[in-house]
């Protein structure tokens, strides 16, 4: 049994000293960001996403940068924030995962807490919203959107780093709790932000219509009729996949 540093093993309640560790789980990765370091076990990141594990042993560092990595993707200077900010939360929940598997404390809803920024984000908008501040509620909605665009780029089934389980999964379900939210603030605003959502989510899983599906159907009836009236229009413009599921869904 492993043994606390702090304090006498007979007295420790240390979950170190109350969990037994499989072997090669107090090994370090490291991944750089411009924000922090982070260090996470690679014995957990193979579980919670394993082609990130794969890719950052396939470079050859042993300290792995995400944002330097893909910034020869960048169009612009806002790409590099969008890139910080996005590893930033992902390596942020990838800790809190392994924190949750290898202790066994798993919520009902995994990211709602106040480690998850995109969760406390969301919820300040939504408070601006509330206080008639809808200037500053578009621009905090919309970097949030920006930063998910972003996430779900770097999980995307098609891309680089995809997968089906661990922060992948979480991020389904974040996105399925603040539809509402953001639904919402669409409908009183007339602003697009529930599709451009929808839109991340669905590149992510490839299409997958029954994740778009419990998107849609965790907003009210007449945020849904909002979210159709975009996607009909959407539709006859450039005869979109997601538009047209959308449709089909609504219809």
């Amino acid at each position: 049994m492993p043994q606390c540093r702090r304090h006498p093993a007979r007295t420790c309640m240390c979950p170190a000293a109350l969990v037994k560790l499989p072997p090669g789980a107090t090994t370090r990765t490291l991944i750089d960001t411009f924000q922090g370091r982070y260090k996470l076990s690679p014995l957990d990141l193979r579980e919670n996403w394993p082609s990130l594990l794969r890719h950052m042993r396939l470079s050859g560092n042993s300290v792995f940068n995400p944002v330097s990595y893909f910034s020869n993707t960048f169009a612009s200077p806002q790409d590099f924030w969008i890139e910080n900010d996005t590893w930033n939360y992902l390596m942020t929940r990838c800790a809190i995962l392994e924190n949750q598997s290898r202790y066994g404390n798993v919520p009902a809803a995994t990211g709602l807490d106040p480690y998850n920024d995109l969760y406390l984000a969301f919820n300040q908008a939504y408070s601006f919203y509330k206080q008639g501040m809808d200037f500053e509620c578009t621009q905090v909605i919309a970097g949030c959107l920006d930063v998910i665009a972003r996430i779900c780029e770097r999980l995307s089934g098609g891309g680089v780093f995809g997968y089906g389980k661990g922060i992948y999964m979480e991020v389904i379900e974040m996105g399925r709790l603040f539809a509402p939210i953001v639904a919402e603030i669409d409908s009183a605003l007339g602003t697009a932000g529930m599709y451009g959502l929808l839109g991340s989510i669905y590149k992510m899983t490839g299409g997958d219509d029954q994740t778009l599906r419990r998107m849609l159907m965790a907003i009210t009836l007449s945020q849904q009729s909002y979210v159709l009236a975009i996607a009909w229009v959407e539709y006859n413009n450039t005869g979109s996949y997601l538009a047209e599921d959308i449709v089909n869904i609504l219809w």
